[in-house]
């Protein structure tokens, strides 16, 4: 095979892996043919780690054994922290776009409940007092939502 040309490969797989593979494609932020290429890459790259192991130790006896189990279990340590780091940063990233994304909603609510005018009575200082105390119960409502599973668990 030409290097630098990629080749197709189709494939069939049970729902399961495939809803598997979804799932993982979207945590990576990655496209499903681009998820499948990284394991693929992956397990190749683990299964040469393993080969490099096992033709760097001695096979004979506890000592081999135990070293294998070492040179291999170093490879898969040093595979996981770089997933751990990769996951780590992605989480940061996350959490500063959810507290951003909170803090848009929080303001738009808050702005809603004062500026919306009042049935019976009209100044500003009336208004700015039960927007407040709207928001409060609106955020309150938000977070007992939040905490029974969301609005799709608390409407079954």
């Amino acid at each position: 095979m030409p290097r630098g040309r990629l080749q197709e490969l189709r494939i069939w797989v049970p729902p399961e892996l495939y809803e598997r593979v979804l799932r993982d494609a979207a945590v990576r932020r990655a496209s499903l043919s681009r998820c499948v290429r990284d394991r693929l890459e992956l397990c190749y790259e683990i299964e040469a780690d393993w080969a490099d192991a096992l033709e760097s130790v001695p096979p004979a006896g506890k000592a081999g054994a135990a070293a294998l189990r070492h040179k291999i279990l170093d490879a898969m340590e040093e595979r996981l922290a770089a997933t751990l780091e990769q996951h780590a940063l992605r989480q940061v990233e996350a959490a500063a776009g959810l507290r951003s994304l909170e803090s848009m909603l929080d303001q738009l609510a808050l702005w809603l409940f004062v500026l919306m005018p009042l049935p019976k009575r009209r100044d500003a200082e009336a208004r700015n007092e039960k927007g407040h105390e709207t928001h409060g119960r609106w955020r309150n409502a938000v977070r007992r939502m939040v905490e029974d599973g969301g609005p799709g668990e608390a409407s079954r």
